[in-house]
Protein backbone atom coordinates (compact mmCIF):
# COMPACT_ATOMS: atom_id res chain seq x y z
CA UNK A 1 0.00 0.00 0.00
CA UNK A 2 1.27 3.59 -0.84
CA UNK A 3 1.34 6.47 1.53
CA UNK A 4 0.67 9.25 0.48
CA UNK A 5 0.78 13.43 2.67
CA UNK A 6 -2.12 15.46 1.82
CA UNK A 7 -0.97 18.84 2.53
CA UNK A 8 -3.97 21.04 3.75
CA UNK A 9 -3.69 25.00 3.89
CA UNK A 10 -6.05 27.96 5.16
CA UNK A 11 -8.59 28.04 2.17
CA UNK A 12 -12.29 27.62 2.86
CA UNK A 13 -12.18 25.01 0.63
CA UNK A 14 -10.22 22.86 3.32
CA UNK A 15 -13.44 21.69 4.87
CA UNK A 16 -13.18 19.12 1.31
CA UNK A 17 -10.25 17.57 2.81
CA UNK A 18 -11.87 14.90 4.94
CA UNK A 19 -13.63 14.20 1.06
CA UNK A 20 -10.35 14.04 -0.35
CA UNK A 21 -8.89 11.62 1.97
CA UNK A 22 -11.69 9.48 2.14
CA UNK A 23 -11.29 9.15 -1.83
CA UNK A 24 -7.40 8.63 -1.53
CA UNK A 25 -8.01 5.22 1.08
CA UNK A 26 -10.32 3.62 -1.13
CA UNK A 27 -7.74 4.02 -4.30
CA UNK A 28 -5.80 2.52 -1.79
CA UNK A 29 -3.41 5.00 -0.25
CA UNK A 30 -2.44 5.48 3.29
CA UNK A 31 -2.81 9.24 4.01
CA UNK A 32 -0.35 11.44 6.45
CA UNK A 33 -2.70 15.01 6.97
CA UNK A 34 -0.50 17.85 7.67
CA UNK A 35 -1.79 21.47 8.49
CA UNK A 36 -0.77 24.78 8.33
CA UNK A 37 -1.89 27.20 11.09
CA UNK A 38 -4.48 29.17 8.55
CA UNK A 39 -6.12 25.28 7.82
CA UNK A 40 -6.02 24.41 11.46
CA UNK A 41 -8.97 27.50 12.23
CA UNK A 42 -11.16 25.94 9.14
CA UNK A 43 -10.58 22.34 9.83
CA UNK A 44 -10.61 20.07 13.00
CA UNK A 45 -8.16 17.71 13.81
CA UNK A 46 -10.77 15.47 15.19
CA UNK A 47 -12.33 14.95 11.49
CA UNK A 48 -9.38 14.43 9.90
CA UNK A 49 -7.84 11.78 12.28
CA UNK A 50 -11.80 9.87 11.44
CA UNK A 51 -10.30 9.25 8.04
CA UNK A 52 -6.43 9.63 7.74
CA UNK A 53 -3.93 7.69 9.11
CA UNK A 54 -1.95 10.06 10.74
CA UNK A 55 -2.59 14.18 11.64
CA UNK A 56 0.37 16.57 11.77
CA UNK A 57 -0.06 19.80 12.43
CA UNK A 58 3.72 20.86 13.36
CA UNK A 59 7.25 19.76 12.78
CA UNK A 60 8.45 17.90 16.06
CA UNK A 61 10.54 14.71 15.29
CA UNK A 62 12.19 15.63 11.85
CA UNK A 63 8.76 13.86 10.04
CA UNK A 64 9.50 15.98 6.82
CA UNK A 65 12.59 13.53 6.49
CA UNK A 66 10.99 10.31 7.58
CA UNK A 67 8.12 11.16 4.95
CA UNK A 68 9.54 13.02 2.04
CA UNK A 69 12.73 12.39 1.34
CA UNK A 70 14.30 10.06 -1.04
CA UNK A 71 14.03 7.70 1.11
CA UNK A 72 11.24 8.40 2.38
CA UNK A 73 7.85 6.60 3.35
CA UNK A 74 5.66 8.07 1.05
CA UNK A 75 5.39 8.04 -2.92
CA UNK A 76 3.67 11.82 -3.38
CA UNK A 77 2.14 14.81 -1.84
CA UNK A 78 -1.09 16.78 -2.44
CA UNK A 79 -1.84 20.05 -1.82
CA UNK A 80 -5.35 20.30 -1.63
CA UNK A 81 -6.51 23.56 -1.31
CA UNK A 82 -3.22 25.22 -2.15
CA UNK A 83 -3.91 28.93 -1.28
CA UNK A 84 -2.15 31.99 -3.44
CA UNK A 85 -0.29 32.21 -0.34
CA UNK A 86 0.95 28.90 0.39
CA UNK A 87 1.85 28.63 -4.01
CA UNK A 88 3.83 32.00 -3.40
CA UNK A 89 5.99 30.87 -0.47
CA UNK A 90 6.86 27.46 -2.02
CA UNK A 91 8.09 29.41 -5.53
CA UNK A 92 10.49 31.70 -3.76
CA UNK A 93 11.58 28.67 -1.38
CA UNK A 94 9.90 29.48 1.91
CA UNK A 95 9.78 27.22 4.81
CA UNK A 96 7.77 28.31 7.50
CA UNK A 97 4.66 25.93 7.91
CA UNK A 98 4.04 22.54 8.09
CA UNK A 99 2.68 22.10 4.71
CA UNK A 100 5.77 24.14 3.20
CA UNK A 101 8.57 22.60 5.06
CA UNK A 102 7.02 19.22 3.47
CA UNK A 103 6.79 20.62 0.16
CA UNK A 104 10.33 21.90 -0.18
CA UNK A 105 11.96 18.47 1.26
CA UNK A 106 10.23 16.30 -1.25
CA UNK A 107 11.21 18.51 -4.04
CA UNK A 108 14.53 17.53 -3.11
CA UNK A 109 13.27 14.14 -3.58
CA UNK A 110 12.30 14.28 -7.10
CA UNK A 111 8.73 12.54 -5.62
CA UNK A 112 5.89 13.87 -7.47
CA UNK A 113 4.37 17.05 -6.51
CA UNK A 114 0.69 18.27 -7.03
CA UNK A 115 -1.38 21.19 -6.13
CA UNK A 116 -4.70 22.13 -6.24
CA UNK A 117 -4.83 25.92 -6.55
CA UNK A 118 -8.09 27.25 -4.67
CA UNK A 119 -8.74 31.27 -4.79
CA UNK A 120 -10.72 33.55 -6.30
CA UNK A 121 -9.82 33.95 -10.20
CA UNK A 122 -8.09 37.46 -9.94
CA UNK A 123 -5.91 35.92 -7.54
CA UNK A 124 -5.19 32.72 -9.28
CA UNK A 125 -4.10 35.62 -12.12
CA UNK A 126 -1.99 37.84 -10.04
CA UNK A 127 -0.02 34.71 -8.91
CA UNK A 128 0.50 33.07 -12.33
CA UNK A 129 4.54 33.54 -12.55
CA UNK A 130 4.55 32.22 -9.23
CA UNK A 131 2.64 29.18 -10.66
CA UNK A 132 4.95 29.16 -13.78
CA UNK A 133 7.86 28.84 -11.60
CA UNK A 134 6.57 26.00 -9.57
CA UNK A 135 5.65 23.94 -12.53
CA UNK A 136 9.53 24.71 -13.70
CA UNK A 137 10.46 23.16 -10.67
CA UNK A 138 8.20 19.72 -11.16
CA UNK A 139 5.21 20.70 -9.62
CA UNK A 140 1.65 19.35 -11.31
CA UNK A 141 -1.04 21.81 -11.01
CA UNK A 142 -4.40 20.28 -11.01
CA UNK A 143 -6.26 23.14 -12.27
CA UNK A 144 -4.37 23.32 -15.17
CA UNK A 145 -4.92 19.61 -16.25
CA UNK A 146 -8.97 20.80 -16.32
CA UNK A 147 -8.49 24.21 -17.84
CA UNK A 148 -6.72 21.37 -21.20
CA UNK A 149 -9.89 19.03 -20.65
CA UNK A 150 -12.29 22.12 -20.64
CA UNK A 151 -10.67 23.30 -23.57
CA UNK A 152 -10.72 19.59 -25.41
CA UNK A 153 -14.52 18.74 -24.60
CA UNK A 154 -15.35 22.54 -25.70
CA UNK A 155 -13.62 21.55 -29.53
Amino acid sequence: MHKIVLGITGSLAAVEAVKIAQELKRQGYNVVAVLSESAKKIIGKAALECVCDEVIEEIRKAEHVKLLDENGETSALLIAPATANTISKLACGIADTPVTLMTLTVLGSKKPVLIAPAMHISLYRAINENLESLKKKGFHNSSENRRKQSKNSAS
